[in-house]
């Protein structure tokens, strides 16, 4: 094996390692957390918990394919050097994530309303679940945010970059549960959330400095966006079959049955998550 080759089979190795643990890591504190959440909880507030994290998951993945479809146009422009285009897509994307979250935040009051309204939820969870749901907003454009740094860091084969990112934000997590161990309730759980993604977008915002201290509010030509549209529009369709396979189960659940039984299906479906996504995601 030429000594290129085997530089090459040494990097990808290295980089399969760094994305599994990347991929594997959450789940793994998922799953050692599920027992300590349900205790702290209870079962209809981790109904609740299982629910919000459902809709979250519905309304990032109708972003419009931007947050899927970015990683591959940074590596287009990374490989034809063109970096002004790639300044022009971080800020057209960031611009159009604060807008769909000041939207979001502005209807959090009415979504709030509906879902308690579909639901059946225990009187003493309800106060709970309007906070959260309130500020659902708030955790979509963090999470967007996230999402189109991670592309970023992908396309320019960041991958050790972005295990240190999970690693941080997975610890910032289990230290705001540790420290708030003895009064977890659903408003705590936002603050955890914001300690987590907030943690995640810093390290990785900070590992590409040079690149958004470029931004100078040069927003996308039109025929940038155009070429951007006609391939993010296609990843809508992947986006939505994804959402009527894996999502639509507890959205059913919520709204025919306690608020308890989209609990124990969140604790399964994490379960079945984390049994597939190591042999499934490992490989960048």
């Amino acid at each position: 094996m030429s000594s290129s080759a085997a530089a090459a089979a040494e990097r990808f190795a290295r980089h399969t390692v760094y994305n599994g643990i990347a991929q594997f890591l959450p789940q793994l504190v998922g799953l050692v957390t599920i027992p300590f959440l349900l205790g702290a909880l209870g079962v209809a507030a981790y109904g609740v918990w299982a629910l919000v994290n459902t809709l979250v998951v519905v309304f990032v993945s109708l972003d419009g394919g931007v947050s899927t479809s970015a990683q591959r146009f940074y590596a287009l422009y990374a490989a034809q050097r063109a970096n002004d285009l790639a300044v022009r897509l971080t800020t057209s994307a960031l611009a159009f994530f604060i807008g769909l979250t000041g939207l979001l935040v502005l209807l959090g009051g009415g979504l709030a309303q509906l879902v308690i309204a579909v639901t059946d939820l225990p009187v003493e969870v309800v106060g709970g679940a309007e906070f959260l749901l309130r500020r659902l907003g708030l955790v979509v454009g963090m999470l967007l945010t996230s999402n189109l740094l991670l592309g970023y860091l992908r396309a320019h084969n960041r991958f050790a970059l972005i295990a240190v990112a999970t690693a941080l934000s997975q610890t910032a997590l289990c230290l705001t549960l540790w420290l708030q161990r003895d009064a977890v309730t659903l408003e705590t759980m936002f603050y955890v959330l914001v300690a987590q993604l907030g943690t995640y977008a810093a390290v990785m915002a900070g590992g590409m400095g040079r690149h958004l201290v470029s931004i100078r509010g040069r927003l996308a030509t039109r025929v940038q966006l155009r070429e951007f549209w006609g391939y993010a529009s296609r990843s809508i369709v992947v986006n939505v079959s994804g959402l009527a396979l894996l999502q639509a189960g507890p959205l059913f659940v919520a709204a025919l049955a306690p608020i308890e039984q989209v609990g124990y299906l969140g604790v399964a479906t994490q379960l079945a998550s984390a049994v597939r996504s190591f042999p499934m995601f490992a490989l960048p």
